[in-house]
């Protein structure tokens, strides 16, 4: 057999299972990653205010900080349950995190007006992602 054959063949498989390696295990994990940065930018929010004020249920910053909150619950739990792999998930079982509760989390405090009632809810979610 002619070692070019066998070179096209081994490139071939490499550069097929390096495909797969890739689309199945390294973008959805940096996919996840990226949600979670994103949840933790928006839970600054949270801990930049004082426990004793209330928030206004009217604020634009406050809908649009709810808005971004139900859209991290939704993708975080879409990310978890359709793309991260079976290893992985195992994993993050292993490190005592939890995506699944954590977008509970997130949803609850979405709907949220009282501030202390919000940095505790936002405590939790840092934990549940251990962030």
């Amino acid at each position: 057999m002619n070692p070019l054959y066998i070179a096209a063949g081994a490139s071939f498989i490499l550069g097929a299972s390096g495909y797969f390696i890739v689309k199945f295990w390294i973008i959805p994990i940096f996919r996840y990653k990226k949600i979670k940065q994103g949840i933790l930018q928006s839970l600054s929010f949270y801990n930049n205010r004082s426990v004793e004020k209330i928030i206004e249920p009217d604020t634009q910053q406050l809908k649009d900080i709810s808005g971004k909150l139900r859209q991290y619950a939704a993708q975080l739990t879409t990310c978890y349950n359709e793309s991260l792999p079976y290893k992985y998930k195992l994993y993050l079982n292993g490190s005592n995190e939890s995506p699944l509760e954590a977008s509970k989390a997130l949803m609850a405090l979405a709907n949220i007006k009282q501030m202390d009632h919000a940095i505790k809810r936002a405590d939790s979610i840092i934990n549940f992602l251990n962030l």
